[in-house]
């Protein structure tokens, strides 16, 4: 760290200043910039040790890459830990581990509380757990989010370098440095999600929709889009790629419009439905 500051505090003071001068300058809310922060921090320990043991999925994956991205409350992580025991014994040594590697010093005057009390999720082929996280600097809390950890997705590659922001340049701490699944991974992992049968439960899944649309338009590598479709859907069992792009209900027209207006993206939801199609298609031509 470069500038220097009389305690934890001090710099927790200057911080909260810089991060208001970067909310007020870009239009990006102010507990968005902290979150934002918080993330890049955590990350940075996490990936400073062993970073092949942990890749970086999910919303925030997107947020760091596009400007425009939805903002996301929490961090998505795949692991290629493995972890033999019962389910509250991967539980105790998966957030130790965790917990050891965010107690790494990193001279940005930020500590991390990794608490163990995780709820089991179901989405990762394996299993995975969502930790709660509690950032703090000078003793208080910073920042509380969400960290779910899955094991055994497929990660087809290429797995992707991401920079984080410069936003603590001011203090001289570099940009954190992470590793990301790709985005055509990231494309069939949304597709999966938004095709799975929910059973009773209507799948509600509507910021995938704008995900998938926001992917779209970056101008994926249609080979890799193929190859991570066949492997997550293989990987994860439950259906077949399908051979339509899934069909979400009409009760996701108004949440879509909004999500999708705060994204730049045209908000008319069957105006959406005709471009997954239509990229779809395009696939589908391909593979033929």
């Amino acid at each position: 760290m470069n500038k220097t500051f009389s305690s934890p505090a001090s710099f927790r003071q200057s911080l909260e200043s810089r991060l208001k001068t970067i909310s007020k300058e870009t239009g990006i809310d102010l507990q968005r910039v902290r979150r934002k922060v918080a993330f890049e921090r955590f990350l940075a320990r996490l990936f400073s040790v062993q970073p092949y043991l942990w890749v970086l999925k999910g919303g925030y994956a997107l947020e760091v890459r596009f400007e425009v991205a939805r903002a996301t409350k929490d961090l998505d992580l795949g692991t290629r830990l493995k972890i033999a025991g019962t389910v509250d014994e991967q539980r105790t040594i998966l957030s130790e581990k965790l917990q050891e590697r965010v107690m790494l010093e990193a001279e940005d005057h930020f500590q991390f509380r990794v608490e163990p009390t995780a709820k089991l999720i179901e989405s990762a082929p394996y299993g995975g757990f969502r930790f709660p996280i509690r950032s703090m600097i000078a003793g208080r809390l910073f920042v509380a989010f969400s960290l779910d950890v899955g094991f055994g997705d497929a990660i087809t590659p290429p797995i992707e370098e991401i920079e984080g922001s410069n936003w603590l340049d001011f203090c001289g701490i570099p940009p954190a440095r992470f590793e990301a699944i790709s985005l055509e991974q990231q494309f069939a992992e949304k597709i999966h999600a938004m095709s799975v049968d929910r059973g009773d439960r209507e799948n509600s899944r509507v910021k995938d929709l704008v995900d998938v649309l926001l992917l779209i338009e970056t101008g994926l590598d249609k080979e890799r889009v193929s190859a991570s479709l066949e492997n997550t859907f293989r990987r994860r069992g439950e259906i077949p790629v399908p051979h339509h792009p899934p069909n979400p209900p009409d009760s996701w027209r108004q949440p879509f419009s909004q999500m999708a207006a705060d994204c730049g993206l045209d908000a008319d939801f069957d105006v959406a439905l005709a471009s997954v199609s239509a990229y779809w298609s395009g696939l589908h031509q391909r593979g033929n």
